[in-house]
């Protein structure tokens, strides 16, 4: 219950109708595009992981046809620490897209959250005009 002043210093009672309560659109907004851009980051590290593939292929085989030759030890020493570090890549991008499916679900139920208070607050509207009704 509001008060409200009127004239005269008296103090008369005025009800206050239930409002609807806006939660900000932008929250899943934010979600959505953090989503997109983890996805979009996940297909540029499989790009990387794919051309390094390729690459460390290419130096292996350079490395084999010089064998015998004291650069061969440093090529095939280089090949295997380039080969460990698409290993921790490939972890690297199976943690973003394990981040990436979690964020859906937050999405998800967001958006299960959002309905069932747009649901209570409609219930919450209806029953407070039903009782103002009943009691008239």
């Amino acid at each position: 219950m509001l008060t409200q002043s009127t004239p005269g210093n008296k103090k008369k009672k005025a009800t206050r109708r239930p409002e609807m309560v806006h939660r900000p659109a932008s929250d899943s907004r934010l979600l959505s595009n953090l989503i997109t851009h983890e996805k979009n980051h996940t297909k540029a590290l499989s790009h990387l992981l794919d051309s390094s593939f390729t690459s460390l292929a290419s130096l292996s085989a350079y490395a084999t046809t010089t064998a015998g030759q004291p650069i061969s030890n440093v090529i095939t020493c280089v090949a295997g620490h380039f080969s460990n570090a698409d290993e921790a890549l490939r972890r690297y991008k199976a943690a973003i897209e394990a981040w990436s499916e979690q964020l859906k679900m937050v999405k998800e139920m967001e958006a299960q959250v959002s309905t069932i208070i747009r649901d209570r607050e409609i219930l919450c509207v209806i029953f407070f005009f039903f009782v103002k009704t009943c009691n008239e």
